[in-house]
């Protein structure tokens, strides 16, 4: 008897390396679900709850894993609540590829342009190779979707088969654009670094660089697992997240170098000097900004390349007082740790840091965006192979807890750690079902934003208002669903339940009522903002206050 387009897609996914499929839970409701459901070479196969859950969760595993990965998301009309999570991908360029089932109708049509629908048998097992040669080979993510009258057809066959992946030649850099950017630097006695994601691989040799340049290293959200661990020379994070020195940095900086990093808000970096940028996509360069030079190369190739042009920098006035500023920031953050009041809800500084310091070595965080997203910029520290993820170019709301359960199914050996928002653990709550239906021991902190009964903010020009506490406990709704949960209100047993919460062999959901009134960008930044705002807008007769040394002392 011969296949039908759902098997023969079977078959190829399986032959183009694909082992692990995040899937759909519930009955199989047409004929490429059932094809993959009974689908017996597939090492594993996670089922998560929600269509766009899936995406997600696939996506963070095949982001951490660098291995291309494969998930079902469902058929329309259902499939169209993945639109977040798909430009989550996009904007994550996971190597991910995406099947879905279009049940007629012509609603699909609104995402022409972004997705590849197969319409004829005869189309089939093309369309699946070049979605596979494109997501292995070139490391793009694809959205395939299949007719459900086509998938129970008979099968076409080709033999235009994936062919076998190549090893990825690296970038190198036009050797007269090196030498350019080697005079650039060269003349600037303010220089400054801001590393991405792009800087994987690339950490020794960008620090090479900056230490012969005696430049400052900051980090964006992607760069800060790269380049944060036992780095002497770096200082903190610009932009609303920020803290240490960078924030001032970049401000007060001749030329600022952006490693592998299309940093997506330029108006959080009022730079008055040059600007380079190095970037493997030519497309990336020069897109948010406007650039002195641009770079296209691989970022270690690069600075390999630069590093014998340059000369030693002999004037490291810059680089030490922006050091000693940033020990100075980094003394009013552990103010914000020290201070605690038993009659107070915790604070989130001190929950966030003895998180940190007690997480496994090769422990992997998952955050929302929002409030736990900039205190864990601040106060959480991944060195070594501690990884941090998140929606930290889209700013997608709400996902640590599918993207924690789709890692902890790509290495289920090592701690995976989400640290959710109320909100964002009761809209992903029947993901819990998942963990134990599929023994995944994911780790969810919880930060429930209360309000003390005495306090009051007077917001200055409305009334004193008061912060409304969250409606329902998520610690009691995982406890009836049989998942181990404490809840936590005062620091006196902080560290005790943490240590327990971290060593359960299950999934576990740990709820802190934080400090509602905890300010969720660094304090200090409150300080210095009208000063801040006064150099960069110029309103201080065009003088720069972070050029006075006295500034640093």
């Amino acid at each position: 008897m011969s296949k039908t387009v759902a098997e023969q897609w079977c078959d190829r996914l399986t032959d183009g390396g694909f082992r692990l499929l995040y899937s759909l839970a519930g009955e199989c409701d047409n004929t490429l679900m059932t094809a993959l459901h009974r689908e017996k070479r597939f090492t594993r196969r996670v089922e998560l709850q929600q269509e766009s859950a899936v995406v997600l969760a696939a996506a963070a595993g095949a982001r951490v894993t660098g291995e291309p990965t494969v998930c079902y998301a469902g058929s329309f009309p259902g499939i169209g609540s993945i639109a977040a999570a798909w430009e989550e991908v996009l904007a994550s360029q996971a190597r991910l590829l995406v099947l879905g089932v279009l049940h007629g109708g012509e609603a699909w049509r609104r995402w022409a342009g972004s997705i590849t629908v197969v319409q004829r048998a005869e189309e089939a097992a093309a369309a699946l190779s070049a979605a596979i040669r494109r997501v292995r080979d070139a490391g793009n993510p694809v959205l395939l979707l299949l007719r459900e009258e086509v998938a129970g057809e008979a099968a076409v066959e080709t033999v235009d088969s994936p062919p076998p992946v190549l090893p990825a030649s690296p970038c190198r850099p036009h050797p007269a654009v090196v030498a350019e950017m080697a005079s650039v630097l060269a003349a600037s006695e303010r220089t400054v670094f801001l590393c991405g994601h792009g800087c994987a691989g690339a950490r020794e040799e960008i620090l090479a660089v900056a230490r012969r340049l005696q430049a400052p290293v900051a980090f964006t959200l992607s760069g800060k697992e790269i380049m944060e661990g036992d780095n002497e020379l770096g200082i903190g994070m610009p932009g609303v997240p920020g803290w240490g020195a960078a924030p001032y940095a970049v401000t007060d900086c001749d030329v600022l170098v952006l490693w592998g990093t299309d940093f997506p808000y330029p108006e959080l970096l009022p730079i008055r000097g040059k600007v380079v940028q190095v970037d493997r996509s030519p497309e990336a360069l020069g897109r948010r900004m406007t650039l002195r030079l641009g770079v296209v190369g691989d970022v270690r190739q690069v600075a390999l390349a630069l590093l014998p042009l340059l000369p030693l920098q002999a004037n490291d006035e810059f680089a030490l007082s922006m050091r000693s500023l940033h020990r100075r920031e980094q003394t009013r953050l552990e103010s914000h740790v020290r201070s605690t009041d038993e009659t107070c809800p915790l604070r989130p500084e001190l929950v966030t840091r003895l998180l940190s310091d007690s997480a496994e070595p090769d422990a992997i965080f998952c955050v929302d965006t929002g409030a736990p997203l900039a205190w864990c910029a601040a106060y959480l520290h991944p060195a070594g192979r501690q990884r941090l993820v998140g929606s930290f170019r889209l700013g997608l709301r709400e996902c640590a807890l599918p993207m924690g359960v789709g890692i902890k199914a790509a290495y289920p050996s090592r701690q995976v750690i989400a640290v959710c928002t109320a909100e964002g653990a009761l809209r992903h709550l029947d993901e819990l079902l998942t963990l134990l239906r599929e023994f995944l021991s994911l780790k969810i902190l919880v930060f429930r934003r209360i309000q003390a009964e005495s306090i009051r903010i007077d917001t200055g020009h409305s009334g004193a208002q008061d912060c409304r506490n969250a409606p329902l406990s998520v610690a009691a709704l995982a406890s009836a669903m049989g998942v181990t949960s404490a809840s936590l209100r005062h620091a006196e047993k902080l560290y005790q339940e943490l240590r327990q919460w971290l060593a359960e062999p299950g999934p576990a959901v740990l709820e802190v009522d934080a400090d509602a009134y905890a300010l969720q960008p660094p304090p200090e930044m409150l300080v210095y903002g009208a000063a801040y705002h006064r150099a960069v807008s110029g309103t201080n007769g065009g003088k720069n206050i972070f050029r006075n040394r006295r500034f640093y002392r």
